[in-house]
């Protein structure tokens, strides 16, 4: 599928109300083939077509940068608010997406320790929504409510940034302070109705259930299940992942495996059961983005993973004990295994792309 650009059309025609049905495809077991680990030396296209999906990638993850930039910048009333420029952005995500290009969900676990956080989760949640939503094989429509939706959830974030960034844990008043960042950033959704209202009322839909969990004991509104929408139950579960997986001013990241492993408990509690499903068979217990080590002894990182295939991805090898390929598939190589996921210290990670703030062409510094 080819995406093109639907924000000014949806805008003229007024558009259909997104559907809250999720179509998923049934798993299915299969068995695991047989023979001895192979290790073919890359042709020469392949590593074309390699740099090309990593440019590709650099360059949509960079655009979403700077969108997420003005977006904050203008937020904070730096500058006028504005979305008509990122239903380009939508597009370029979605169709590298829908490429099947493995690097841009790597560089959504490249960001060890960077401040500001907030735009880099809003990136990664962006494109992790997306990439489940795409899975969940969601209409255009949809996927664009959703794009959108991830992209301003949490906007008014930088309204208690003071709070965010503490290095300790928040007391009970300062946690509830901070839960109001949903109003806020509900405030940014009505201010951008005007510019396009069946989108932003779409959005205003979803917005409101990030935060809310299936048990009651979400925000800001305590919404249960039956009322929770199936959008809005993908950010939060994709959100809550992203957060997890990158450290914060007051804790550690955990291991996309650990990370996995919460989200699963709270299927039935915090989260819907068939969401979590989709969510464990999409980034698996490993990731792309995420290190291991193999029982060679080998250490790289996840480039994509085999759908059906919890523990055999496919790794990219940074650290070799012997000479071959860079690329190992380990659906292809049952002889081999995953040692171990490597903890976040060992991982020597740095931020792909700068986050510059204020963005190219603000009206003014702060």
């Amino acid at each position: 599928m080819k995406f093109s650009s639907l924000y000014n059309r949806d805008n003229d025609s007024g558009g259909t109300k997104s559907n809250d049905n999720v179509a998923r495809a049934s798993g299915e077991s299969k068995s695991l083939p047989s023979g001895r680990p192979s290790a073919p030396a890359k042709p020469s296209s392949f590593v074309c077509a390699e740099t090309a999906e990593k440019t590709a990638a650099h360059a949509v993850y960079a655009l979403l940068l700077d969108r997420v930039a003005q977006l904050l910048y203008a937020s904070a009333g730096k500058q006028p608010l504005s979305l008509n420029s990122h239903d380009a952005v939508f597009c370029e995500l979605m169709n590298v997406l829908s490429a099947g290009n493995p690097y841009l969900l790597v560089l959504t676990l490249k960001y060890p320790s960077v401040r500001p956080f907030l735009p880099y989760h809003i990136v990664n949640a962006v494109i992790l929504a997306c990439h489940l939503g795409m899975k969940l094989k969601l209409a255009e429509q949809d996927l664009k409510v959703l794009f959108f939706t991830t992209m301003l959830h949490d906007v008014g974030m930088t309204r208690v940034s003071h709070l965010a960034n503490e290095p300790r844990a928040l007391t009970t008043a300062e946690y509830e302070e901070i839960k109001t960042h949903v109003v806020y950033s509900m405030e940014v959704v009505k201010a951008l109705l005007a510019e396009n209202p069946w989108l932003m009322e779409s959005v205003l839909q979803e917005i409101i259930y990030v935060h809310e969990r299936i048990d009651g004991l979400g925000y800001p509104r305590g919404f249960t299940k039956e009322k929770i929408r199936t959008l809005g139950q993908i950010i939060a579960v994709t959100d809550t992942y992203e957060a997890m997986c990158h450290e914060r001013p007051w804790r550690k990241p955990l291991l996309p495996q650990d990370v996995t492993r919460h989200i699963i408990k709270g299927s039935g509690t915090q989260f819907r059961p068939d969401i979590v499903k989709s969510v464990t068979e999409t980034f698996t217990i490993f990731p792309p983005g995420s290190w291991v080590e193999l029982s060679s002894g080998d250490i790289g990182h996840v480039m994509d993973t085999n759908a059906g295939y919890l523990t055999r991805p496919k790794v990219f090898i940074t650290k070799s004990s012997t000479a071959g390929c860079s690329v190992i598939d380990l659906l292809g190589n049952p002889l081999l295994h995953i040692v171990r996921q490597l903890p976040y210290l060992e991982r020597n990670d740095a931020s792909p792309v700068a986050f510059k703030y204020p963005p190219a062409g603000a009206q003014q510094d702060v």
